[in-house]
């Protein structure tokens, strides 16, 4: 099976080289395998370091000229994509090499439409309470299990697969929801009601992500979401929006939103993150990501 693998670099100095490096020594054949590198308009040495490569020719390096965003980066890659497969992977982790081949044994199953797997955190991650809840935290499609079918907002493309002919059906990933959060959902979603074939979760399918996010910059993206992004999904579809915001709201955390936040109450949650030991501290990292995102989503409705 022909295989296309799309790539997205910005500003990914610091780990852009055990990426391309873990590509280079992919076991699955160089001619059934297209890899398509996209430098997103990087400031840093991005664009540098891959013109220091001699890439045989199944690679392909597209460069923007500037910061579209990380859809229009994969929307480039789908355009040059001649795979039966396309996989997406995210440009700061590192792959092992029978990684393509590891996707394409799943797809050789006809019924199977998508995949996605696990990420694995670097040694040099620190595992802070965080950390913790992002990688241990049996969060997205890792909760349904090995080989199951997973719903489609648990369907991320830093780590995933589909088949071309589904992808063609949907359309390409939609490039008005060019910041932090939504096109994923969004293309997700179009990918599910255009085929009938199962999505799955393979821990057999694995990643090391190098790159950290802090959860001061997890509260600010989520912010950022909802300020630009929210209600654009609203508009696409209001159901999205729940989707968005359902793993947050159970029981007492739903309550707590809807009193949300005044200072002194987020002070007070802040706190106790702060004192609370994992796992414990994830039931008000689930609240803090979700007042962030509301308040975003209010900001964006308070001109109008």
């Amino acid at each position: 099976m022909k295989v296309s693998v799309i790539v997205p670099y910005f500003n990914e100095e610091k780990y852009i080289r055990k990426n391309v490096e873990s590509l280079l020594s992919q076991s699955y054949p160089s001619d059934l395998c297209q890899i398509i590198l996209i430098n997103d308009g990087s400031t840093d040495n991005t664009a540098l370091i891959l013109e220091e490569y001699q890439f045989p020719d199944h690679f392909e390096v597209i460069h923007h000229k500037t910061n579209l965003s990380c859809a229009a980066a994969r929307n480039s890659g789908l355009s040059r994509a001649l795979g039966e497969i396309i996989i997406f992977l995210g440009g700061d982790m590192e792959v092992p090499s029978n990684y393509v081949q590891s996707h394409v044994k799943i797809h050789k199953h006809s019924e199977i439409a998508g995949v996605v797997g696990r990420l694995l955190p670097s040694p040099n991650i620190k595992m802070d309470k965080f950390q913790k809840y992002l990688y241990y935290g049996k969060r997205g499609a890792e909760r349904f299990g090995n080989m199951n079918d997973i719903p489609f907002e648990t369907f991320l493309l830093s780590n995933s697969s589909v088949k071309a002919e589904v992808i063609r059906s949907a359309g390409i990933i939609d490039e008005n929801l060019s910041s932090y959060g939504g096109s994923e959902l969004e293309f997700a979603y179009r990918l599910y009601k255009t085929t009938n074939k199962r999505f799955i979760f393979s821990e057999n399918i694995f990643a090391i992500h190098h790159g950290q996010r802090t959860f001061e910059q997890s509260l600010t993206a989520n912010y950022e979401y909802g300020k630009n992004n929210l209600a654009k999904l609203y508009e696409i579809n209001p159901n999205l929006v729940t989707i968005a915001t359902k793993k947050f709201n159970k029981g007492w955390r739903k309550t707590l939103g809807a009193i949300f936040l005044t200072r002194w109450i987020k002070f007070f949650t802040n706190w106790l993150y702060r004192i609370s030991p994992y796992p414990i501290s994830n039931l008000w990292i689930r609240t803090l990501l979700l007042e962030n995102l509301l308040r975003g989503y209010r900001q964006s409705q308070a001109h109008i």
